[in-house]
């Protein structure tokens, strides 16, 4: 599955590379000693977008895989219709560190569960399903003789038919239920993790002179307030209903582009960040983007599909002149 993603992703990649007039040959001219523009100059070009959709970010659930598609739907099981204080968002990382705000969810659950068939038995239908095996167990180990007896019965049954007995079961016996249905929505709800999205940034088609016009004048890195500088800024745009963040850095360089927040449907900013000669010539001859992703909150009501992506714009700014 990774070296899928890794495939993708590099086929992904779309390049924008400022326009060069090829007729324009830099070699012929006596350059000692010329600049273009003054300290106050500003020359800016595009670099690189990288685009992820909905396959390319997966959840890793001890070494198998599911897209973030099939783990919405997955988050969706557990979730009321209508969320705690009329909330329009869930807050992934409470789920595991606010046994409060979970409680909260699950309350809200089980009293829709309660006046709502249909939504019993989708929870039902999950839990046949994904936990048969778990709920067996339980119920066969309570000292309640008809949750017993209905674990015998759910061992060969249909996962409609068992999904129409747990749902009855429920009504009877709410304690009893509620107590093993929150124990299995732990299971998927708690500790959710992304994989880290590596992917190849092919080699950028940039011309020897254009390398050197950018790098040849550029100041020390101990120069805090520097006029000849480099650095990288750019945008992040997300179409899906969920809340990420991100770390993106690139592989062989000091290049980091920091903690990003990026919210559903919303474009944000990526701060410069200076970077220097062999960053760039890293850049420029193919390099690898790794970004750490997390989930932080997820927004029910939004919908995504197959066709929903991130995006990564990363472009370069030279402060002062350039040389020649």
């Amino acid at each position: 599955m990774k070296r899928f993603l890794l495939f993708v992703l590099s086929a992904a990649a779309c390049l924008q590379v400022a326009c060069i007039n090829e007729q324009f040959d830099l070699t012929n001219i006596e350059s000692d000693g010329i600049a273009i523009g003054g300290d106050e100059s500003e020359f800016l070009m595009p670099l690189v977008t990288v685009k992820f959709n909905s396959g390319d970010i997966c959840q890793n659930v001890e070494h198998d895989y599911s897209s973030i598609m099939e783990l919405r739907e997955q988050i969706n099981i557990w979730l009321p219709t209508t969320l705690p204080n009329n909330a329009n968002y869930v807050d992934i990382k409470a789920l595991s560190n606010n046994p409060t705000y979970l409680q909260s969810i699950m309350d809200a659950l089980f009293a829709e569960m309660h006046t709502d068939k249909a939504k019993r038995l989708e929870v039902a239908s999950h839990v046949m399903t994904e936990f048969r095996a778990e709920l067996i167990e339980q119920l066969s180990n309570s000292g309640n003789a008809t949750l017993k007896t209905a674990s015998s019965q759910l061992i060969n049954t249909s996962i409609a038919n068992g999904a129409e007995i747990l749902a009855q079961l429920f009504v009877s016996y709410p304690n009893e239920i509620e107590g093993i249905l929150q124990d299995m929505s732990a299971e998927d709800l708690i500790d959710i993790n992304l994989e880290n999205i590596d992917t190849e940034i092919p080699a950028l088609d940039i011309s020897e002179d254009i390398e050197q016009m950018l790098t040849e004048n550029l100041d020390p890195s101990s120069e805090e307030n520097a006029v000849n500088a480099l650095y990288l800024f750019g945008e992040t745009k997300s179409g899906f209903p969920f809340q990420f963040r991100i770390r993106p850095t690139i592989e062989y360089t000091d290049i980091d582009l920091g903690n990003i927040l990026i919210d559903s449907n919303t474009t944000t900013p990526i701060d410069d960040v200076r970077i220097y000669r062999e960053d760039l010539q890293t850049l420029f001859n193919g390099s690898q983007l790794v970004m750490p992703i997390s989930l932080e909150r997820y927004y029910p009501n939004e919908q995504f599909n197959d066709n929903s992506e991130i995006s990564i714009s990363i472009s370069l700014r030279k402060t002062g002149g350039l040389n020649i």
